[in-house]
């Protein structure tokens, strides 16, 4: 191995482009090959990357050995046959999210993987963006308090097509698969395994999700947190990951997938009847003071209108940063990510065939 990851790439489509690109972000990683049933396609992909050769056969990419690590971005329905394809040939494999189409498809990718003893993990890039692992951060400190509630809104409108990747489900597509697995993994990170509560869902002229609507409790953690999840391709919603707590909130930019900003304020309990007045007037009294121009000048200049605001810019798309993962877990000798685990990834398959189950 080199001292950079050589990356291999399985399907030419826009995500495999997109990753190609932030490629170039990685201190890890380097594109070394890409790979498409359609040759030209493969040809014209490598084009575009000097480093890159072009393969119309898939196991024969996965076999080069200018190959360290496998990047599978085919088709969902693709997933866990291309997933084996390279953990068979002894490559580290990262698996574009959904992991699987099925439960029983993620825990076979898993328990191979685990018995090869190869790295393999899920690309669930938001969970690598800095602002997330910061927001992680301050939930493991408390710094919001109790955590009370989550809600996650992940929606962009887009035709629902036979052939589709995104949104036929024959090929895995659908908002649920797309959309949701956002909410449903970045509730898993932030605040631990969860049970579905409650689940509804509308499909598609030709059967996929279309809008979907979850509730989730989390029983394993303390004061058992609520959390809320909408994901939809018939509109564009809020697209936001909003956090509160008994002390504070959180609220991200959007879309909260790609988040560099959040947005963290207080939260104080209202008074109740009979009760002496707080100290809510002191902002008042200031106003009154001579210097309230200057304390007001200054406190703008740390916050904004919704709250204090945290958070690092990037450049590129951001994944980059589970480029990055993976490049630190192999040159570390692991096979598993400790922030993307695979029993995770497995656990998130679970919930989403819970979630149809009970939306239908």
């Amino acid at each position: 191995m080199t001292d950079h990851i050589r990356w291999g790439i399985l399907g030419a489509g826009n995500i495999a482009h997109r990753f190609a690109q932030d490629m170039q972000h990685s201190t890890t990683g380097v594109l070394s090959a890409i790979a498409s049933r359609t040759a030209s396609r493969a040809q014209e992909f490598a084009a575009a990357y000097s480093t890159c050769q072009a393969f119309d056969d898939y196991a024969l990419m996965v076999a080069s050995d200018a190959v360290d690590a496998v990047y599978v971005a085919t088709p969902n329905s693709l997933h866990c046959d291309h997933a084996l394809l390279a953990i068979n040939a002894g490559k580290a494999v990262l698996v574009e999210k959904p992991f699987a189409t099925t439960s029983a498809e993620a825990s076979k990718i898993a328990d191979v993987a685990r018995t090869a003893g190869v790295f393999c993990m899920e690309a669930l890039w938001t969970r690598f963006l800095p602002t997330m692992v910061d927001i992680n951060q301050k939930v493991v400190n408390s710094d919001l308090g109790g955590i009370l509630q989550l809600q996650i809104s992940l929606g962009f409108p887009r035709l629902a097509e036979e052939g589709d990747p995104i949104t036929d489900p024959a090929l895995g597509g659908g908002a649920l698969m797309d959309l949701g697995i956002y909410g449903v993994s970045m509730a898993d990170y932030l605040l631990g395994p969860s049970t579905v509560v409650s689940a509804s869902q509308s499909q598609s002229v030709i059967g996929s999700a279309r809008d979907v609507a979850v509730l989730l409790r989390h029983d394993g953690t303390t004061g058992s947190p609520l959390t809320t999840i909408t994901a939809s391709h018939g509109t564009e919603l809020t697209n936001t990951l909003c956090l509160f707590g008994t002390q504070g909130k959180i609220v991200t930019d959007a879309p909260f997938i790609q988040c560099q900003r959040a947005w963290q304020r207080p939260v104080k309990m209202g008074e109740g009847r009979g009760q002496v007045p707080s100290a809510s007037g002191v902002k008042g009294a200031l106003k009154n003071s001579p210097l309230w121009p200057i304390i007001r000048r200054v406190g703008k200049a740390v916050t904004s209108n919704d709250g204090l605001s945290f958070g690092q810019g990037f450049p590129g798309t951001g994944l980059q940063f589970q480029i990055d993962e993976v490049g630190r877990c192999v040159k570390g000798q692991k096979t598993q990510s400790d922030r993307m685990p695979l029993a995770r990834s497995v656990a998130t398959i679970e919930q989403l065939e819970a979630i149809s189950a009970m939306g239908r």
